[in-house]
């Protein structure tokens, strides 16, 4: 079914939109929650809290599923593992009465690399979560 053309402005706010809404969207929230709600609301300039959570809804980027969030936490848990693994490698070899040779720094600093690609994923993705 299309949807209809409002007939006169001002039935859902300012937001350009030219059909009618009748559709509703139910959802409850506890009482903290709507105040966080609310208080989004109004840092983002809206009105109400409605046409925050529908302009939320319809414009955001997409929301990342518990589960792939998960799978995101596994994953930098693995280049971690990798990372300790490559260290305790070095960490043989010198214990072996081997010298730090050059090959040994330039590994060095790529694992001092990795680790910091992967802590900053991991707090960019911990800092999407609380936002």
């Amino acid at each position: 079914m299309e949807s209809r053309v409002k007939l006169k402005n001002g039935q859902a706010g300012p937001d350009g939109n030219h059909f009618l809404r009748d559709k509703r969207v139910e959802i409850r929230v506890c009482q903290q929650e709507y105040e966080k709600l609310e208080k989004h609301a109004l840092e983002a300039g809206y009105l109400n809290v409605a046409q925050y959570l529908r302009e939320s809804g319809l414009t955001r980027k997409q929301i990342t599923s518990p589960s792939t969030k998960q799978k995101e936490k596994n994953q930098w848990l693995y280049e971690i593992n990798r990372i300790g693994n490559n260290v305790n490698q070095i960490a043989r070899h010198l214990n072996q009465g081997n010298s730090l040779d050059e090959e040994m720094l330039m590994i060095l600093l790529q694992i001092q690399d990795m680790a910091q690609d992967t802590l900053k994923e991991a707090l960019k993705s911990d800092n999407e979560d609380t936002v």
